[in-house]
């Protein structure tokens, strides 16, 4: 699948006509539809992906670009992917199949987890080696999040790791969040409320005629994906839903409307998960004492 390609060739169709529209264009943006068509074909790394961003977007530039680059952003070039997430019926819809997919527009080692803590939602993921990937990424999520629940929807932090150049932010000419530079992980915290603000952009019928086109090689059943989450935890007794939810990529919230739509008991999967890892350790000629510590 192209995800990844028509991604970021649709970010850099955008700039080219912002920088047209401001004036900013020179000899070097006559050059670009090449490189367009290179990356669509997923022709070009990463390394020339930040290039081409950095001589189009400098940071001393940030100000004027990210001002204005929302309203040129065309989410149905950007994939198949991107429009079904368009569609979605709010945020925690979009954040379930972003959860599934995010290795397309985030980078294969994003490793996205959505957590819901009190009273916000924070979306955390590994930056990119290139900071200015990490910018455009986070800006497209802002930009998704306000197509979805409304133009005043915004996150009240963003933490992105220092990147060694003059703390600037892409995010900062539109978004009034917080934005800090520090630690190794990006993290983007909004209000719980924005969650399941209905989106007036929900298509069943769009959403229905683009899965088969999603790539699904690596979606398992959601019992499956459970299961799988179990094993991960050291101590199978103290899993909790939340922690599950985590796990997936999802909001505690979305995951147990999943679980509902698909009649799944977490509690009864839950206890047939431990009382089979309790038989199995049991067989495998484990003491009855050391077995009950584990569970």
């Amino acid at each position: 699948m192209q995800y990844h390609g028509f991604f970021w060739s649709a970010v850099i169709r955008a700039l080219l006509s912002l920088r047209r529209d401001n004036g900013l264009d020179n000899e070097y943006d006559t050059t670009m539809l090449e490189s367009v068509t290179q990356i669509e074909n997923e022709k070009m790394d990463d390394d020339g992906l930040a290039s081409i961003l950095h001589s189009l977007c400098p940071a001393s530039e940030y100000e004027t670009i990210g001002r204005s680059l929302i309203g040129y952003l065309d989410f149905n070039k950007m994939s198949n992917l991107v429009v079904y997430l368009t569609a979605s019926k709010h945020i925690d819809d979009a954040l379930h199949v972003l959860g599934k997919h995010y290795h397309y527009i985030l980078g294969n080692s994003a490793a996205l987890t959505v957590k819901t803590d009190g009273n916000e939602t924070c979306l955390r993921f590994q930056p990119s080696s290139h900071p200015v990937l990490t910018e455009f990424r986070c800006y497209f999520l802002l930009a998704l999040c306000r197509h979805l629940a409304g133009r005043k929807f915004d996150f009240t932090t963003v933490t992105l790791p220092p990147s060694g150049e003059q703390p600037v932010s892409l995010l900062r000419p539109v978004s009034s969040g917080d934005i800090r530079h520090e630690g190794v992980v990006v993290s983007l915290f909004f209000d719980n409320k924005w969650c399941t603000q209905a989106s007036f952009y929900y298509s069943q019928s769009i959403k229905k005629m683009l899965a088969g086109n999603l790539d699904t090689s690596n979606d398992l059943p959601l019992k499956q994906q459970v299961k799988e989450a179990f094993l991960k935890a050291p101590s199978p007794a103290r899993i909790r839903s939340e922690w599950v939810a985590t796990q997936l990529g999802q909001t505690e919230s979305a995951f147990r409307r999943q679980l509902r739509q698909e009649s799944i008991s977490f509690s009864a999967l839950l206890k047939e998960y431990i009382h089979d890892q309790s038989c199995h350790r049991l067989l495998s000629g484990e003491k009855t004492e050391d077995t009950a510590a584990q569970f």
